[in-house]
């Protein structure tokens, strides 16, 4: 698809498309002579329009040798749980070793009071909402992203000094996964999964309580 871009074009500015879709199409008159570059930008973009149309069960199965290589015991239901929301934000599948770290991580990277407050969450509402998150999070019958983001953004709207969820839910996402860049929260947490959830933010509470 990318090779056969470099130099003839489709039509009708399709960019996208398979072998047996060229084949009518193609015809040699129709390539460029003249000398180009290869598009490298194009490519990354191309290959991840494709990663963006497999399944979920497709993504997992080709993200897991990439995880296992980099020493990870992947669970792969914890990588079905997650891959819908990291489809659209992979460009390589190499990309996923790091955005996904803190699934398969035994122990995350420390992170200080300075990680998990605000200037519109200071210590104290942080410790309260964090708190009020653990509630949350232990008493749901069943982690779904539709109720957590209803529970979390209640909490945080309730918490900040600015009545808004944002700030909140920027300071739990970093402490849950320990990463700047990572998933969506609520999706992080239903592929975590309450046990491990729970532990992370008993150990964030301790530090907001310390």
């Amino acid at each position: 698809n990318f090779i056969s871009n470099v130099g003839w074009s489709f039509g009708d500015d399709t960019e996208m498309y398979t072998v047996t879709e060229s084949i009518p199409r193609f015809d040699i008159t129709g390539i460029n002579p003249s000398p180009t570059n290869l598009p490298f930008s194009k490519l990354e973009w191309l290959n991840g329009q494709y990663i963006q149309q497999m399944s979920p069960v497709d993504l997992a199965k080709a993200l897991r040798p990439f995880l296992e290589a980099a020493g990870y015991e992947v669970n792969m239901e914890a990588l079905l749980a997650i891959a819908p929301a990291i489809n659209v934000r992979l460009k390589q599948l190499t990309e996923a070793v790091e955005k996904l770290e803190f699934l398969f991580k035994d122990e995350l990277d420390p992170v200080t009071v300075a990680d998990i407050t605000h200037k519109q969450l200071p210590r104290e509402n942080a410790l309260a909402a964090f708190r009020a998150a653990r509630e949350l999070i232990a008493g749901l019958p069943e982690l779904t992203v539709e109720t957590l983001a209803d529970g979390l953004r209640q909490i945080g709207e309730k918490n900040t000094t600015s009545g808004k969820a944002g700030p909140f839910l920027g300071t739990l996402r970093f402490g849950i996964t320990g990463q700047a860049v990572s998933p969506p929260l609520f999706e992080s947490i239903v592929a975590l999964g309450r046990a491990r959830t729970l532990a992370r933010l008993d150990e964030l509470i301790g530090l907001l309580a310390g």
